[in-house]
């Protein structure tokens, strides 16, 4: 196998052309790698369509995402220069945050659009359509530094600004973004599974019923399974490798998704135990506050606390959609052993696994997508309040 390097994005020297004056991110890089076997990059690495039609898939996806990370940065920049040491280091947390998510999303989506051109790419080359290539992003970043920044800014509240929660909302974000995808590659490998059974119940069915087969299991002894069937008869088993496999794979990312999950929960309750501590931080200053910023400061709070509630009820949606998956994997362990084995009601076993519904992406999907715009709209006001708090006015 290969381990191709096929494209490069330097977002640093990107930022750098926007003239920056106090936001600085050295070391910013994005790069397509892609797993491949060898005939297959010997044929990739010199063909020109190839190589095109890759960089027109990657561009497509990558090059608004940076445009959307340069338009942050510079509204970034352009407040910097009133932020205070402690306002600067946590702006820059929050600035590196952003980066990585932003850039986690266009590796993402980049390396699923290779794959899926190389699928179809491969259909009309000879020589290609038996291989398969797995596409991945690597970033690298040094780091975040905001140069320039005042001393001293008595005039302004910098060290109020909740960066702390715009940067646990943004982790969020990734984690929710995961959720999903995982939800819908279980229901995938599901499907697969169950057309899977049905083939297997079929097989054990008809060739159960066939007379010589009868008096073949009659005379060995043993309980019909389909390891018997397939011994007697001296015919492989449809599917049976296959179905063992995706029950496997689905048991991993099922595991997978309780993680996340799990990781997801625990980052929405961060987020709220930060703005519980943030608004303490703020009604402790606010004989310091202006009218303005202090009221600024407080119907962001009342917003926060409610997008906040919102999203813990989502998060639920998700584990329970989790739970679903977790009863899905027990139901198609017992039914492929249960054939296996030559359970006598095996027939009971495969119906339950091959009708239930198949519906965790869906839920799992629709709680993620409202826990997505959640932590979106949470990041719009604490950014709002923040810039409210950093402005002298």
């Amino acid at each position: 196998m290969a381990k191709w390097t096929a494209l490069h994005y330097d977002v640093s020297k990107t930022l750098m052309a926007e003239k920056l004056q106090h936001v600085k991110i050295e070391g910013l890089n994005l790069y397509l790698v892609i797993d491949l076997p060898d005939p297959v990059f010997k044929r990739l690495e010199r063909d020109p369509v190839w190589i095109q039609k890759m960089t027109d898939k990657a561009n497509a996806k990558v090059t608004p995402i940076i445009a959307r990370l340069v338009a942050r940065v510079k509204q970034a920049d352009q407040k910097a220069a009133r932020f205070d040491p402690k306002a600067a280091h946590l702006f820059s947390m929050d600035i590196d945050t952003t980066a990585r998510h932003e850039m986690e999303q266009a590796g993402h989506d980049m390396a699923a659009e290779v794959d899926r051109l190389f699928e179809d790419y491969k259909k009309g080359q000879d020589g290609l359509r038996d291989f398969r290539i797995k596409s991945g992003a690597k970033i690298t970043m040094n780091g975040v530094a905001i140069v320039g920044a005042v001393a001293v800014t008595a005039a302004t509240h910098g060290a109020l600004a909740p960066a702390g929660i715009v940067a646990i909302a943004r982790s969020g974000i990734v984690i929710t973004q995961e959720c999903a995808k995982l939800a819908t590659t279980a229901d995938q490998i599901a499907r697969y599974i169950q057309g899977e059974l049905k083939l297997l119940g079929e097989f054990m069915s008809k060739n159960m019923k066939d007379a010589s087969t009868m008096k073949k299991v009659k005379q060995s002894g043993k309980e019909i399974g389909l390891g018997v069937l397939s011994g007697l008869l001296g015919v492989e088993i449809p599917n049976l490798k296959n179905c063992k496999g995706h029950i496997e794979v689905h048991k991993v990312d099922i595991a997978k998704l309780d993680h996340e999950s799990h990781e997801l929960a625990k980052t929405i309750h961060g987020a709220y135990d930060e703005q519980v501590r943030w608004e303490a931080k703020v009604d402790k200053a606010k004989a310091e506050l202006l009218p303005k910023k202090l009221e600024k400061a407080q119907s962001g709070a009342k917003a926060a606390a409610k997008i906040l509630h919102n999203l813990l009820e989502a998060t639920v949606k998700v584990n329970q959609g989790v739970e679903r998956a977790n009863a899905r994997q027990i139901v198609f362990e017992k039914a492929l052993n249960a054939m296996a084995t030559g359970v006598p009601d095996w027939v009971g076993y495969v119906q339950t696994a091959v009708t239930l519904g198949v519906d965790v992406g869906l839920a799992v999907g629709g709680a993620s997508t409202a826990i997505e715009q959640g932590l979106a709209a949470l990041i719009a006001v604490e950014i709002d309040v923040g810039s409210e708090l950093l402005d002298r006015a």
